[in-house]
């Protein structure tokens, strides 16, 4: 990415698409720190974790010019809104016909149990956000 690219601040100014190397190293990263005691359950990662993530991910990909701010923080954002939803489809307790497909990595449902969640959705989210996960491949669900 150019210089200019990454000090332009606002929202959807700095976008960028992960790929799917960048995806496993930083959930590869983040299971270590929970597997290693640096990570607080109670609250959260401990204050610093983000340049400790960012070190880690150089290390692993020097050449890809993630940085903390924005895209790790950002990733991570994504990361666990996309955990709690497909959680919440898996378990929750109005939401039953939903699986996990082991070989594609993604929510599996008959139509008739997406059309009546995307009903739902509209009501209380008023767009159609949801539509993302039909089909969408969540390869580190099982891990997180």
């Amino acid at each position: 990415m150019d210089t200019q690219t990454q000090d332009t601040r606002g929202r959807g100014k700095n976008k960028r698409k992960w790929k799917y190397e960048e995806d496993a190293k930083l959930v590869q990263v983040l299971l270590d720190m929970v597997n290693l005691g640096l990570y607080k359950a109670e609250n959260g990662f401990k204050p610093g974790y983000l340049n400790y993530v960012e070190e880690k991910m150089q290390a692993f990909l020097p050449n890809s010019g993630l940085k903390a701010k924005p895209h790790i923080e950002s990733r991570i954002k994504t990361l666990k809104k996309d955990l709690h939803i497909v959680y919440d489809m898996l378990h929750g307790s109005n939401t039953s016909g939903f699986g996990f497909g082991p070989i594609k990595k993604c929510i599996t449902a008959e139509k008739a149990v997406w059309d009546s969640y995307l009903q739902v959705c509209m009501i209380f989210y008023g767009h159609e956000f949801i539509y993302f996960y039909i089909e969408k491949a969540l390869n580190y669900f099982s891990s997180l």
